[in-house]
């Protein structure tokens, strides 16, 4: 009799505990998929996004670049005047200033894509691999501003000096 009713009240024990277990279970399971969900999302949104830039970015990368090839011909043309030459730098280094800020735009809404992908399989060593790589390309986009800034300074600088030189010849 003792052990019949050490029995049932282990059952009842068990019984608690399995069904505790059981919720407990389905809970995480439910939080797993919600959380899961929610990457799967954030992944979506981000491709989609990263998508719509690069078509964008595109079209203005093209327009951007005739522009620039344009300034160049007309700053490095000698038959025009020092200071069309030289406003043409200065809109030179503008134009190499926006393209290379969708250049950074564009990178760095791949990294974010990557990050996202990441969330949801973060033990993917490729992924971690191509967000490294992703991240070593955005540093340097944005260690490229200053190497265009300096080139551009360079050239007006050597237009100031050859119109002073010009100037100098002229008086002689």
């Amino acid at each position: 009799v003792d052990l019949t009713k050490k029995s049932a009240e282990y059952g009842k024990v068990l019984r608690k505990n399995v069904i505790e277990g059981v919720k407990n279970a389905a809970k995480a399971t439910k939080d797993y998929f919600k959380s899961t969900y929610e990457a799967g999302k954030a992944i979506v949104q981000t491709e989609n996004k990263l998508t719509r830039l690069i078509g964008k970015l595109e079209q203005e990368r093209v327009a951007i670049q005739k522009n620039i090839d344009e300034k160049t011909k007309l700053r490095d043309n000698e038959n025009r005047t020092f200071e069309e030459r030289k406003q043409a730098a200065q809109e030179l280094l503008q134009l190499e200033a926006d393209l290379l800020a969708n250049e950074i735009a564009l990178q760095k809404a791949r990294v974010d894509n990557l990050e996202a992908e990441l969330r949801v399989n973060q033990d993917n060593l490729q992924m971690k691999q191509e967000l490294a790589v992703a991240e070593a390309k955005l540093t340097e986009l944005r260690n490229k501003d200053i190497q265009q800034i300096t080139e551009q300074a360079q050239a007006f600088h050597d237009l100031t000096v050859a119109q002073g030189d010009s100037i100098r010849e002229i008086e002689m």
